[in-house]
C-alpha cells in the first residue's frame, strides 16, 4: 500500500510490517501526530489537508487486512528511535564537535520525546 499525501498522491511505499508509518519519505509518519511529539519534531502533518493519525492506521489496515491492535508499541519504538539521534546530534554540539545553532535546543526535543513515547506506552498499556 502507498502512503497518501494531503492532495492524494502517493507519497512512500509500505514495508510489510507496518513501518511506513514511521519512515515515510514525506513526514507522514504517525511519530508526528500529538502535543508532545509536536514540541520534540516537525509538526508538518498537523497542517491542514493531512489526514488523521487514525486515518492513516484504518486506510494501512483497510488496505493491508492486518490487525493492528498493537500498533502503539511500533510508535513508542519510532519515538526512543528518533530520541537517540537527535541526542547523539545534541551530544556533538554540547561537547563542540558540532557548531550549528539549529542544535542547539536539541535536549529540550529529546526529553519532549521521551515523555511522549512514555505518555503513549502508559495509555495504551504496554
Amino acid at each position: 500500500m502507498d502512503s497518501v499525501s494531503p492532495n492524494g498522491g502517493v507519497n512512500g511505499t509500505a514495508s510489510n510490517d507496518g513501518r511506513w508509518l514511521h519512515t515515510n519519505p514525506k513526514g507522514g509518519s504517525l511519530a508526528n501526530f500529538d502535543e508532545a511529539r509536536r514540541e520534540s519534531i516537525s509538526p508538518v502533518t498537523t497542517e491542514p489537508g493531512w489526514i488523521s493519525r487514525q486515518e492513516i492506521i484504518e486506510r494501512y489496515a483497510e488496505e493491508t487486512r492486518r490487525d493492528l491492535s498493537g500498533i502503539a508499541f511500533y510508535e513508542v519504538f519510532a519515538l526512543f528511535k528518533v530520541a537517540v539521534v537527535l541526542q547523539q546530534i545534541y551530544f556533538r554540539y554540547a561537547r563542540g564537535q558540532t557548531h550549528d545553532e539549529r542544535f542547539k535546543e536539541f535536549d529540550k526535543r529529546v526529553s519532549g520525546l521521551a515523555r511522549a513515547a512514555w505518555d503513549l506506552a502508559e495509555r495504551s498499556g504496554i
